[in-house]
């Protein structure tokens, strides 16, 4: 399989002069609107997304309404212990006395006891979402294969290595006008003192290009290169699954090695 090159992403952000001072909270349901645009803004340079939503820039009024359905969602579940959506804020240029909420991550926690009704309809919310005919900004072939290759690479991989408890980083997002102030390393600090050490777990996730080398810095390795594809097309989409947990940067195992990782291909195939 030969890999297309991406569409063309926005330039990124001339580097900051100076690194903000971050204040970090539990979202609300009025982080919604922010929750929205910040993931518009930002997930437009990353790879996963557009090949989910490849359409986007041609149907943005499709594209806004179902992704702030899907924030509205994920904010359902964050009055759960299930889902953790932490904001970075910082002093708003637009209001001297306000604040302004530029980055976000959102953690799936497992849960303290055994799986209950609730907990099932929790977990489908923090999936992926599903296929939708109704948005045309996306291409439903690309999201069930994305789906697939996750759902995959989370049993074979992450719960066979980490075991089924174990902490997800789902999203971490920037605005694009505070990229390189220290927003997103904050809340993945957060994470991981105040949830993975706290309660003796590993995080996992999956890394688009500009979270790879925050991820490698902060002491996630590569376990598993997931590889997507929908049956006769020629683009594909390549990302890593990647793991942090206690003690992993003294570890000799060969499966933390970063070269030889093993491979995951997915190919889907298109309805009749």
């Amino acid at each position: 399989m030969t890999p297309v090159e991406p569409p063309p992403r926005p330039a990124l952000p001339l580097a900051p002069q100076s690194v903000t001072n971050w204040t970090l909270r539990r979202a609300t349901n009025d982080d919604l609107d922010d929750l929205t645009r910040i993931a518009i803004a930002a997930f437009a340079y990353d790879r996963q997304w557009n090949y989910r939503y490849p359409h986007a820039a041609e149907f943005p009024e499709d594209h806004y309404k179902y992704t702030r359905i899907r924030y509205g969602e994920w904010l359902d579940a964050n009055t759960t212990p299930r889902c953790i959506i932490m904001v970075a804020e910082c002093f708003s240029p637009e209001d001297p006395g306000g604040k302004k909420v530029a980055a976000f991550s959102i953690w799936r926690v497992p849960p303290a006891h055994d799986t209950t009704e609730d907990d099932v309809d929790i977990t489908d919310k923090l999936k992926p979402p599903s296929p939708n005919p109704d948005r045309r900004d996306a291409s439903q072939m690309h999201m069930k294969a994305y789906r697939l290759a996750t759902e995959f690479a989370q049993t074979k991989f992450f719960d066979r290595l980490l075991g089924h408890r174990q902490i997800s980083l789902a999203q971490l997002a920037t605005d694009p006008a505070y990229f390189r102030r220290g927003a997103a390393t904050k809340l993945v600090e957060w994470g991981i003192e105040m949830l993975a050490r706290k309660q003796n777990l590993p995080i996992s996730l999956f890394a688009g290009p500009m979270g790879y080398r925050l991820y490698q810095r902060m002491g996630f390795r590569s376990v598993v290169m997931a590889t997507v594809q929908v049956s006769g097309e020629k683009e594909e989409l390549m990302f890593p699954g990647m793991v942090w947990k206690d003690g992993l940067r003294e570890e000799k195992e060969q499966v933390w090695d970063e070269e030889g990782v093993p491979q995951l291909f997915v190919v889907a195939e298109p309805p009749n």
